[in-house]
């Protein structure tokens, strides 16, 4: 199994550039899912943390991730290479993008 290195802790008015479970710091966490702009859930795992449905009440907690990448699947899209957000309803295109955290350019 691959060691994980933290980064240093980031300021929390300082948002991640990436969606995902991050360690933060009390009185949040100790891990919150930073996704769609906001933090969800302060959870005991990293795994309960991307579970998670409902906002953190704190939102400007320090935070850090993981500097070097891990051996499992993009937690984005698992490991397709793709993000299906379903249909535009006023277009009705079909809204399938390359993952950008798998492929960011």
């Amino acid at each position: 199994m691959q060691s994980l290195q933290a980064t240093p802790w980031f300021d929390g008015h300082d948002p991640p550039a990436r969606e995902g479970p991050y360690q933060r710091r009390y009185p949040a966490g100790p891990y919150s899912c930073w996704a769609q702009g906001r933090w969800y859930g302060d959870a005991a795992t990293p795994q309960a943390a991307a579970a998670a449905r409902s906002a953190s009440r704190w939102q400007h907690a320090a935070w850090r991730g993981v500097s070097t990448p891990s051996d499992a699947p993009c937690a984005a899209c698992r490991g397709s290479k793709l993000i299906d957000l379903g249909f535009d309803a006023e277009t009705g295109d079909d809204l399938i993008a390359a993952c950008a955290d798998c492929d960011p350019e």
